[in-house]
């Protein structure tokens, strides 16, 4: 209000005013009226399945190939060059004087650094929906973000279409956002507002990992052998079944039993009954679901360590379809969602301002193609030396910004004859070539 009053006084005619919301009814009080996506407000997203399994954003990362997945789309994601841009006449240069050029590429939160507050981002939108709080000053311009986790907001939408955010803040206050107040990063969608939550559509398939982990923990925790049954002639009592039980189990029981002889006597024998890894296929299950997880991920199964079919030949395919068909979409959504809710009306309608995150440097190929491709560009004009400078890093050198064209090139017309350039030497050697011609065709004068 002060700040408005002060500009006023100068000639600036600024106001910004938060617009209100529509609460009426609030799905948070009026009963029956609605049901939240994942259950109650601060319940946290999990489900379970047939497997006997909860499966939450914390259990499914306990599983390492969804940890590793996660890991490596989040990390490179966030390790990737962002930039505020602005258009010019020769392409574009970074915006370093803009105020959010600063904010959003270096530090978006007090004490948290860019790398750390999209790397955040990025693990939760993994998983359906990322979130992340715009705080703006006196005249709408952000000065802050700060991420929050996604178990903390619920979308909505009202009787008449209007998104807001249900945000619930550390002390237990629930705030009501608006979407230019909230970024809001996700994944596959079926109604174009929310994303698809990993752990409730593929609970069923991450479940099977947590429960093969389980069983081989198990497993191997009780004995590293197969279990058996003890046959005893005669009838025990209780008081002697729970002291033969607890007495071979205590001897035998747990990997560091693992080679004990055991003895037995009284006419009792030992009958194996269990099954080794191999013949419940746990080592095969488990192969199987790090293919499961880097489907779901849509990560190359060589980046989660499983290197079977792996080669040299097509690990480098793989890493550059890794970046256009999983990364590149995740990067183009950030790009226009900060886009949409950072800049304002008039940069984005009438300046050339616009956010890059550059995947640049993960699609070159090996050296030898780079210098190949580089070389071709620069002896056919297409590409000047400081531009392949720029693309490896490097910084520019003066008098390198001129294209090169080898001297021996020329214009081929359609009869297959070389087509001399049109520059004046050339037209004046033409011109007087046809003079002569029509010279020799006229009939000489007889002495």
């Amino acid at each position: 209000m002060y700040l408005n009053t002060i500009m006023r006084l100068f000639g600036f005619n600024i106001s910004w005013v938060k617009p209100e919301i529509d609460k009426d009814p609030d799905p948070r009080t009026t009963q029956g009226a609605f049901e939240w996506p994942w259950g109650n407000l601060n319940a946290p997203y999990q489900s379970m399945n047939g497997a006997g399994m909860f499966v939450s954003q914390e259990t499914a990362l306990s599983v390492p190939a969804i940890w590793s997945a996660v890991n490596v789309v989040a990390n490179t994601l966030a390790a990737l060059p962002f930039d505020l841009y602005d258009k010019t006449d020769a392409g574009a240069e970074l915006a370093i004087n803009h105020p959010l050029y600063y904010l959003t590429k270096t530090e978006p939160d007090d004490y948290v650094t860019g790398f750390e507050f999209r790397r955040n981002l990025f693990v939760d939108a993994c998983f359906g929906n990322a979130y992340a709080r715009i705080y703006r000053n006196g005249i709408g311009r952000p000065y802050k973000f700060e991420y929050i986790p996604r178990r903390r907001v619920m979308p909505y939408k009202d009787s008449q279409g209007k998104p807001f955010y249900f945000v619930t803040m550390r002390d237990g206050s629930v705030d009501t956002l608006q979407p230019y107040e909230i970024l809001h990063i996700k994944g596959i969608s079926l109604d174009g507002f929310i994303g698809e939550d990993i752990t409730v559509r593929h609970s069923t398939s991450i479940s099977t990992s947590i429960a093969a982990d389980k069983y081989g923990n198990y497993f191997f925790g009780n004995g590293a052998n197969p279990s058996g049954v003890i046959g005893y002639p005669g009838v025990l009592s209780a008081a002697q079944r729970s002291i033969l039980e607890d007495n071979f189990n205590r001897r035998n029981a747990g990997v560091q039993n693992v080679g004990k002889n055991l003895v037995i006597d009284g006419g009792m024998t030992y009958t194996k009954i269990g099954q080794t890894p191999e013949e419940a296929m746990l080592n095969e299950t488990r192969n199987f679901q790090v293919n499961e997880s880097a489907r779901i991920f849509g990560v190359p199964a060589h980046l989660l360590q499983q290197l079977d079919r792996a080669t040299f030949n097509n690990i480098e395919t793989m890493n550059i379809q890794f970046v256009v068909l999983c990364l590149k979409p995740w990067a183009v959504q950030f790009e226009q969602e900060m886009f949409i809710k950072t800049l304002t009306k008039a940069e984005k309608v009438n300046s050339g301002f616009f956010y890059r995150l550059n995947l640049t440097g993960l699609l070159r190929g090996d050296t030898k193609a780079r210098t190949e491709m580089y070389a071709s560009g620069i002896l056919n004009g297409w590409l000047t030396r400081n531009e392949a400078r720029t693309m490896e890093d490097l910084n520019i050198i003066e008098g390198l910004d001129s294209p090169l064209m080898q001297a021996n090139m020329s214009i081929i017309d359609e009869s297959g004859n070389v087509k001399m350039p049109e520059t004046p030497d050339n037209q004046n050697a033409q011109n007087q070539t046809q003079i002569n011609a029509t010279d020799a065709q006229q009939p000489q004068a007889s002495k």
